[in-house]
């Protein structure tokens, strides 16, 4: 878990694997179904874009209205069957 500065906007990269662990790549950004939980409320939609860098990894733009509360942020994104889990602590 990597500690993230409150109501600061940063670039997440992550990586897509399948069951075996290969790279999945070639995911649209409507692929994606994107969820948000600030602090262990219930999860809510995301919006944001995601953008496939290469062989497997994407980049997730965080906002500073994503991290503007202090706590765990813990996102999961899924696609086809796919899903990743992010988690982050925002501090002061």
């Amino acid at each position: 878990m990597y500690e993230v500065k409150q109501s600061t906007a940063l670039d997440v990269l992550f990586f897509a694997h399948d069951a075996s662990g290969d790279a999945v790549t070639g995911i649209a950004d409507g692929g994606f179904t994107k969820n948000i939980s600030k602090n262990a409320a219930a999860f809510a939609a995301m919006t944001v874009t995601i953008a496939e860098r290469a062989a497997g990894w994407y980049l997730l733009p965080l906002s500073a209205a994503h991290t503007d509360t202090l706590g765990i942020l813990t996102i999961y994104l899924t696609s086809t069957a796919k899903q990743a889990n992010l988690q982050f602590r925002v501090a002061a």
